[in-house]
């Protein structure tokens, strides 16, 4: 159990490269595991190692989805198809409104 807390110390909390988004992110993540997490499986186990594989999955989840983030074009997202398909949404929204 000792040598979970020595790796939990280790994991690394880079996310995405910047601090900037990464800090503000890895307190949400504190917060969630101290209540979405560790208030129930205390209950359960001491055993550390499900709340640091937890940590590590949501973390690698987080760095990868920041690596296919980096290779979207949002300029052209924005501009492109997203706003032709916002737009159409819109006005089924309002002609939807109006029967």
């Amino acid at each position: 159990s000792s040598g979970i807390y020595a790796e939990y110390g280790r994991l690394d909390k880079r996310l995405s490269g910047s601090a900037v988004i990464d800090d503000p992110f890895n307190e949400v993540l504190d917060l969630f595991m101290r209540d979405c997490v560790n208030t129930w499986y205390h209950d359960i186990s001491t055993d550390e190692e499900f709340k640091y594989e937890v940590r590590r999955t949501i973390q690698a989840v987080v760095v990868n989805l920041s690596a296919m983030l980096r290779d979207v074009d949002f300029i052209s997202l924005s501009t492109g198809q997203l706003l032709t398909d916002m737009t159409s949404h819109l006005l089924i929204f309002k002609k939807t409104l109006e029967r």
